[in-house]
C-alpha cells in the first residue's frame, strides 16, 4: 500500500443563462482556479502471478474561505471532493485488461457580492480497460 498527494487544476467556463437577474454574460471561472490538496491511498491485492486486486481513493474538504480573487468583492470558496476506484486486473501475455467500477463526487461553491455560484457531479459506473505493455 502507498500513499500519494497531488493537486490537479480544474478550470470551468460557463455561459450565464439567459434569465439570469444579473448583466453579466460570460462567467470566467478559470481566473478563480485555487490549487488544492487531495491525499489519498492506493493498493493492490496479488490474486497469483497474473491477476491483481487494485483500490485507489482520494478526498478533499476544503472548509469555506475568503479567496483573493475578486468579483464585485471578495469571493469566498468552498470544495469537497472524493474519488473511487476499485478493479480486477489480468494480464495475458503483453497485454492487460481490467474491469471495475469509479466513483467521482464534486462540490464546489463560490460566493461573492455578485452572484453565487455551485457546482455539483456525482458520477458512478462500470469501466472496461484494455492495456498493451511494451
Amino acid at each position: 500500500m502507498s500513499a500519494r498527494f497531488s493537486g490537479p487544476l480544474v478550470y470551468l467556463d460557463g455561459r450565464v443563462i439567459r434569465s439570469s437577474p444579473s448583466t453579466e454574460v460570460f462567467e470566467g471561472f478559470g481566473r478563480q482556479a485555487f490549487p488544492y490538496p487531495v491525499p489519498g491511498l492506493e493498493g493492490n491485492m496479488e490474486l497469483n502471478d497474473k491477476s491483481s486486486i487494485d483500490f485507489e481513493v482520494s478526498g478533499t474538504c476544503m472548509p469555506k474561505f475568503k479567496s483573493f480573487y475578486t468579483e464585485g468583492g471578495n469571493v469566498d470558496l468552498q470544495y469537497k471532493n472524493f474519488l473511487a476506484d476499485l478493479r480486477y486486473s489480468r494480464r495475458i501475455s503483453g497485454f492487460g485488461v481490467a474491469a471495475g467500477t469509479k466513483l467521482r463526487y464534486l462540490c464546489l461553491f463560490q460566493e461573492s457580492k455578485e452572484d453565487t455560484n455551485v457546482i455539483y457531479t456525482l458520477a458512478a459506473g462500470p469501466f472496461i480497460e484494455v492495456l498493451y505493455h511494451f
